[in-house]
This record gives structure tokens, sequence and C-alpha cells, in this order.
């Protein structure tokens, strides 16, 4: 899957990429996703996006779950991704 977005930072044109891949052990089903970032993508940008996005799918398959704010990721996860690179 692929689709166009915005650089947070410079509002310029980005190709973003990523994989979704179902693989099956043991009557287990694992979703792997995968992100394949630019060259320049600085991850402080995208990796709390991440969370967040997760946490919402999380939420969503538990009933009565909060849902995520995603002010409480972003900026505030970005030192964290800074220091994986």
């Amino acid at each position: 899957m692929a689709d166009r977005a915005r650089g947070p930072a410079t509002g310029s044109p980005r190709q973003r990429v990523t994989d979704s891949r179902l693989t099956e052990a043991d009557g287990t089903t694992e979703l792997t996703l995968v992100h394949h970032l630019d060259a320049d993508a600085n991850p402080a940008d995208v990796g709390p996006g991440w969370e967040y996005y997760l946490d919402m799918l999380v939420a969503s398959r538990e009933p009565g779950s909060d849902r995520p704010d995603f002010d409480d990721y972003y900026p505030a996860q970005s030192a964290h991704f800074t220091a994986q690179g």
C-alpha cells in the first residue's frame, strides 16, 4: 500500500510506503506492519504516529476503552524515537 503524505516539518510531499503481512503459526495469525522510510525521514516525526494508531487499534478492540489523544504522543515521544535512530 502506498499513499501520499505531507512531511510535518516542511509540508513537502513525501512518498510513504507500508507493507502488511499476515502469517499463521500454530493456529494464530500474526500481523506485521512495515513502514519503509525515505532516507531523509525523521523517526521522531513518524514513530509517535505509529504508536498512536496502534493504540487506537487496541482501543477499538477493547469495549469501553478510551481512545488515545494524539497530543499525548507527538511531540512527547519524539525524543524516544530520535534516540532509536
